[in-house]
């Protein structure tokens, strides 16, 4: 009786573990569907992205305060209990659990461990994190490929749900196509397979299971209460158990605990264990053991056959043995390897000029081919630190943040970039700096991201409304947040050009040599305004004759103050000329300082 209530209380672990698992992944589909408050990345809302292990460690490298405690919480759980983050926190091991439940197949072969590919894997991951560059994370790691899934597709669909229809338009069909292939592979791998990602290719699970290796309360296998049934090997969904031998690998153990609510006579425990003790001396064997064994399934092999074998059955090479460790082919080492030294040689990026200006009002060399946010401070630092996982991109309310394709060059694929054409950036909100869990947006207060210049306005007079066609608009200075744009009132030259007789009178007043003469079909000349020149004076139509081919109207025209401007792209959004606007934004490569407004 004793034995069996211990059973029955440690079939509560899987329950547990179910529910842990399940609130997980609610959290992290509604910190993904775009409800998340303002607030920092350790609201409820942000949890499933804020308790994530490259996350965390990205956040340690930025100087993220107390993002340091992740890893370190999460490597103390491994050392005690095994590959708990595996099962109870990652996001796509969850998505690989409930692809195995609608496969109807079985798996519970042990195949020994893979290790010189998991080595491979986890070197190719956090050897090119030490050297700087997280370009292999990117596609590796297990919570960004299930982020920017969540991202390409339960994003959109949410804001359809919600009625936003119009926010599916923000996503192109191709971060759609690499969002799904990104995911289907871990899951074909899961379907046929079971958990054969996590334990061969996964960067994190070849870190977690070499420190996973002296846990002491991980799952064992009492032989003397053992039958060899052979339903332990059934539900463990890692092939860690090797029954033969009476040892579960904590290497590949991914602590689901199926295998302690599977097991019928008890022979599964989970009582701590030391490592380094002598194995204890033999007892009597339980009388379960001596019950004639049950049917074995098809798919189980017969082990106590095997070992009644004749010898000359055996394999005759020694690394043909159970325990030794299947041969990796040459080419598959060397084309890894050519894979991490492309990776690391390969030109991510432009690089940047050795000194970049530091003049708010100046261009000058401080560009960049695409903006980052504003916590991301300098543009070689954000895709240094970011993986792209999209937690940003689903959050931001005015859908200024895209995913990148080659705006940032490779090393930039998949992470964020800022669409200052058609989006503005809201200077009231925060949210993508302080929800970010790596640390690669750090976050600002609106005081400081109202001074912050992540680009500067270029204002084309040339292809203004009001200059071309002279009409009364004043929309981007209305929508300036700063006071950069402001409106004055100057005089509009509008040609007639069907009045102009071509005396040249308005081209020898113009002070800026803003007018030039053109012929007509039938060789005569007339008047034509350069408006990039033209400064509004009214000099040319007061100089013209009585012909009055130059008419000046006073209208309220934009100028620009390059100081106080912050590029949030408000002027640039609410332009209404086509097909290209009078208001552009040039990105800075390094953010500065610009002047505050004054109240």
């Amino acid at each position: 009786m004793r034995c069996i209530m211990k059973r029955r209380r440690r079939s509560l672990l899987p329950v547990l573990r179910r529910c842990v698992a399940a609130a997980m992944l609610l959290l992290f589909a509604v910190s993904f569907s775009g409800l998340a408050v303002q607030g920092g990345a350790a609201t409820w809302q942000n949890l499933p992205a804020a308790v994530q292990f490259v996350p965390g460690l990205l956040g340690t490298l930025a100087g993220k305060p107390w993002a340091w405690a992740v890893p370190v919480v999460l490597l103390g759980l491994t050392l005690v209990w095994g590959r708990v983050y595996c099962s109870w926190i990652c996001p796509l091991g969850m998505l690989q659990d409930l692809v195995r439940r609608i496969h109807p197949a079985r798996w519970g072969r042990y195949t020994p461990n893979r290790w010189i590919v998991r080595c491979i894997f986890g070197l190719l991951g956090f050897g090119s994190l030490a050297c700087g560059s997280v370009a292999v994370l990117t596609w590796l790691d297990p919570y960004t490929i299930t982020a920017r899934a969540a991202t390409a597709f339960w994003r959109p669909l949410a804001g359809w749900v919600g009625g936003a229809g119009a926010d599916m338009a923000r996503y192109s069909p191709w971060l759609w196509l690499l969002a799904a292939a990104g995911l289907l592979l871990p899951l074909a791998m899961a379907f046929f397979r079971g958990r054969l990602y996590c334990n061969t290719v996964c960067p994190v699970g070849a870190l977690l299971g070499l420190v996973s290796r002296c846990a002491p309360c991980t799952p064992r296998i009492d032989m003397e209460d053992c039958v060899h049934c052979g339903a332990c090997m059934r539900a463990c969904k890692a092939n860690a158990i090797d029954i033969r031998n009476g040892r579960v690998d904590s290497t590949r153990c991914v602590a689901c605990y199926n295998c302690l609510s599977g097991c019928g006579t008890g022979a599964m425990n989970l009582y701590p264990r030391n490592p380094f003790a002598k194995p204890a001396p033999k007892r009597k064997a339980h009388p379960a053991a001596k019950k004639p064994r049950p049917a074995v399934k098809k798919n189980f092999v017969d082990l106590k056959a095997r070992a009644a074998a004749p010898a000359a059955e055996a394999p005759a090479a020694a690394g043909q043995g159970a325990d030794a460790a299947p041969s990796v082919s040459r080419r598959a080492v060397l084309g890894l390897g050519l894979l991490g030294a492309a990776t690391a040689v390969l030109p991510a990026r432009a690089a940047a000029p050795a000194q970049l200006t530091d003049n708010p009002a100046e261009p000058g060399n401080n560009t960049a081919p695409a903006a980052i946010p504003p916590g991301g401070r300098d543009v070689d630092r954000f895709l240094d630190r970011c993986t792209g996982c999209g937690l940003c991109m689903a959050n931001c309310p005015t859908g200024v943040l895209r995913p990148s394709y080659l705006a940032h060059g490779l090393g930039g694929f998949m992470k964020p970039y800022m669409n200052l054409t058609d989006y503005r950036c809201d200077d009231s909100c925060t949210r993508c700096s302080t929800i970010c869990p790596e640390g690669a947006l750090l976050p600002l207060d609106l005081a400081e991201k109202r001074t912050t210049q992540i680009g500067l306005c270029a204002y084309t007079q040339a292809r203004c409304d009001i200059w071309t066609q002279g009409k009364e608009c004043g929309r981007c200075a209305k929508a300036c947040p700063t006071g950069a744009l402001q409106l004055e009132t100057l005089l509009i030259p509008v040609m007639l050009s069907d009045k102009c007789v071509g005396c040249k009178r308005c081209m020898r007043v113009c002070p800026h040599q803003a007018i030039h003469m053109e012929q007509r079909a039938d060789g005569s000349a007339y008047a034509v305004v350069d408006f990039n020149l033209c400064i509004g004076c009214g000099a040319c139509s007061q100089a013209c004759g009585r012909h009055k081919a130059i008419e000046s109207r006073p209208i309220d025209t934009p100028y620009l103050k390059p100081a106080r401007c912050i590029g949030c792209g408000a002027c640039a959004a609410a332009c209404p000329a086509t097909p290209q606007k009078a208001m552009q934004i040039t990105p800075r490569r390094r953010h500065l300082q610009a002047k505050p407004r004054k109240k």
